[in-house]
């Protein structure tokens, strides 16, 4: 359980999870809009280097089509059912998780 396993080193928001060493000065943060949505969802990166997953609140890891321009990164969740969701975004090792709500 990704959550258990935080220590002091890590920080626990209400919806957001963000996991970041005492050294690194990444910015993990994720603002999805809208949220809830009923068929996309968008946000703003500052590092080209990460990685996206989302997952069902079952945590079964869901296949979704990711497209990037500039900073911005588009998710199309059009397909999916009403739902929770997390987004996960991975930097370096470091780790940060956001709740999306998928509506009709």
């Amino acid at each position: 359980n990704q959550i258990s396993e935080l220590n002091e080193n890590s920080n626990l928001e209400e919806d957001n999870v963000s996991v970041s060493s005492r050294n690194e000065a990444l910015d993990l943060s994720i603002s999805p809009f809208p949220n809830p949505t009923k068929s996309q969802i968008s946000f703003f990166i500052q590092e080209d280097n990460s990685s996206f997953e989302l997952r069902t609140s079952h945590g079964e890891l869901i296949e979704v089509p990711f497209s990037v321009e500039s900073n911005l990164v588009k998710l199309d969740m059009d397909h999916l059912t009403n739902g929770v969701y997390f987004l996960s975004r991975k930097i370096d090792n470091q780790y940060t998780t956001q709740r999306i709500i998928k509506i009709d």
